[in-house]
């Protein structure tokens, strides 16, 4: 009897032992190489997601992952790629900046679901060099700011919504991302807005940003790396944020001393086109208002982008904290 025990315990045992290895090795096929503690299955048990394409999947309306192409995956938009090239991203490919060269997108009628952004989540991967913040009195390639995307608007100059590198960082290894969007609801007296999300220590690495507007609160926010980013204080309507700001239809200030009404649902406009990697008015021009109103080329603050750009996502909602979170961690991990 005492050997019929024994042996029983020994079987159970070596069960139990042969059960713990396999769910380890499961655990391990899961981990998606990011290392770090944070695996796949971490990310699922917190937040509810093991792909990045399930977060925010209803919103998502726009979303650029750069394998080679410029073409947008949602609603299969391609691009015209005047010069980008590729190389390695996150995932798989990235898109590659250099002066001279963009990718656009132009159509006779309204980019429909785009324009209908009352709220929006804009998320990308940048990496790029340290940028030359000396401003020459002539255009001058890899001198001031860098357009990065435009949602353009055919009647103004800097147009619905762009995502712009900013020459204006304290530091060698910081780089300033400002979000600008104009609303053009009648009861918006002033329109534009353009906070920046500085990144420390960000010059030569992958970094994930995100800004997310929420019509319903009227509150901007920024993230890097998954979490909420930012060190100032914004007195304005335009420089450095905290990370969260409330934007107001008129008389903009972090202080609302004169009960400004607050922004609201965005209101975009002739949302004809879009642009990578320059600005908008560098861009063959869509209407003769904007090339009355902007030369081509010739700004000695601007130049096209030279970094890399890779999993352009835009949604129209803004993002929770926690999706934000898993979205950064699971495209870190590769999903």
């Amino acid at each position: 009897m005492k050997t019929k025990n024994t042996k029983l315990a020994l079987f159970i045992g070596s069960g139990l032992l042969l059960s713990a290895v396999m769910f380890t090795s499961c655990s391990k096929s899961n981990s998606g190489g990011g290392g770090g503690g944070t695996t796949v299955d971490t990310v699922l048990q917190k937040y509810g997601y093991d792909s990045a394409s399930q977060v925010g999947k209803d919103s998502l309306v726009a979303y650029f992952p750069f394998e080679g192409n410029v073409t947008e995956t949602v609603a299969g938009l391609s691009f015209t790629n005047s010069g980008l090239t590729f190389g390695t991203g996150v995932k798989g490919q990235a898109l590659q900046g250099s002066d001279g060269h963009f990718a656009s997108y132009t159509q006779s009628t309204t980019l429909t679901t785009l324009q209908a952004l009352g709220s929006f989540t804009v998320a990308f991967w940048i990496n790029s060099g340290v940028v030359d913040t000396t401003i020459s009195s002539t255009y001058t390639p890899g001198h001031g700011a860098q357009g990065i995307f435009f949602l353009a608007d055919t009647a103004v100059q800097f147009g619905n919504l762009e995502i712009d590198l900013e020459p204006y960082s304290a530091n060698a290894d910081t780089l300033t991302i400002k979000c600008g969007f104009v609303s053009n609801g009648s009861s918006v007296v002033w329109q534009g807005w353009g906070p920046t999300l500085v990144l420390p220590g960000a010059v030569g690495k992958w970094t994930h940003v995100v800004f997310t507007y929420n019509a319903g609160s009227s509150i901007l926010t920024g993230y890097v790396n998954g979490s909420q980013g930012g060190t100032n204080s914004l007195s304005g309507p335009y420089g450095p944020f905290n990370g969260t700001e409330t934007v107001y239809a008129n008389d903009p200030g972090v202080a609302d001393a004169n009960n400004a009404p607050l922004m609201g649902g965005l209101v975009f406009q002739n949302t004809y086109g879009m642009e990578f990697g320059t600005w908008a008015w560098d861009v063959n021009p869509q209407s003769a208002l904007l090339d009355a109103k902007v030369p081509q080329r010739g700004n000695n603050w601007e130049d096209d982008f030279a970094g890399q750009l890779d999993e352009f996502r835009i949604y129209n909602a803004a993002l929770s904290t926690s999706q934000v979170n898993a979205l950064y961690n699971l495209e870190k991990l590769g999903r």
